[in-house]
């Protein structure tokens, strides 16, 4: 059994302060948790359903602690518990030296919505990106509702953050940014490896940041119709990618 301490603990692990200060995080569900064995985290504990329990791969089963629905509903982050919550270290990435950056990366300035981050992690792995640059005003990766929106993808690449103008002024990459004045996509050279800088959901990229990068954007196809005002970051996201990384 789960002492009070310990619940407690969990259920403040939405606070980035106390997973900050603990160094864990929670993963939730059979799809995530089961991605950790390919990762390069360390599982501190798994709490689980007898059923998933019994099915788990080895290498997992030596951190299982068996508990009822009654109790993992106490310590879900989920309005619907999903059987299995791990807690998880949380791992520092190295320190980035921009200049040695070599393949693709995307940028994010001011990412706010979790479920949009973990969507766009999602599609940096679907598409082969392997790093994320953020802004130290981008939500954190650790938040519980950023690792779920990833559905595992998470675990397969890193994620950092840093002084986006400092970086980019070192990167020796072509480094583009979307913005609803830039050149089309479609129709313009893009080159390759890349940095792409997706701006936040209310104010798009910086102008700084703006100053630092050539914009592109997705234009409309609506003609003299009326259109959206913009795209959600993380739809943006994926179609500038597709866009790009067909070309290579």
């Amino acid at each position: 059994m789960l002492t009070q301490a310990q619940i407690k603990l969990i259920r403040s692990l939405s606070d980035k302060k106390v997973r900050r200060e603990n160094q864990l995080f929670i993963v939730e569900g059979p799809k995530c948790v089961g991605e950790l064995l390919h990762s390069r985290y360390n599982i501190r504990a798994i709490f689980a359903l007898k059923e998933w329990a019994e099915e788990a791969p080895e290498k997992l089963k030596k951190n299982i602690t068996i508990i009822n629905e009654d109790l993992l509903e106490r310590i879900s982050h989920l309005s619907k518990p999903n059987k299995v919550l791990a807690l998880v270290d949380i791992q520092e990435s190295e320190k980035i030296e921009p200049e040695y950056i070599k393949e693709s990366i995307l940028i994010l300035d001011g990412i706010n919505d979790p479920g949009n981050l973990g969507t766009i992690i999602r599609l940096c792995h679907w598409f082969g990106i392997k790093k994320i640059i953020c802004s130290k005003n981008t939500v954190d990766v650790y938040n519980p509702k950023v690792i779920q929106s990833t559905m595992g993808s998470f675990a397969y690449l890193e994620v950092f953050y840093e002084d986006l103008p400092e970086l980019i002024s070192r990167l020796k990459l072509p480094v583009y940014c979307a913005n609803m004045e830039g050149d089309n996509v479609f129709k313009n050279e893009i080159s390759s490896p890349f940095a792409l800088i997706m701006g936040s959901e209310s104010h798009g990229v910086s102008k700084e940041l703006l100053n630092l990068s050539k914009p592109i954007t997705i234009p409309s196809f609506q003609g003299n119709n009326p259109a959206p005002e913009s795209l959600n970051v993380a739809i943006a996201a994926s179609v500038i990618l597709s866009q790009i990384v067909s070309r290579e």
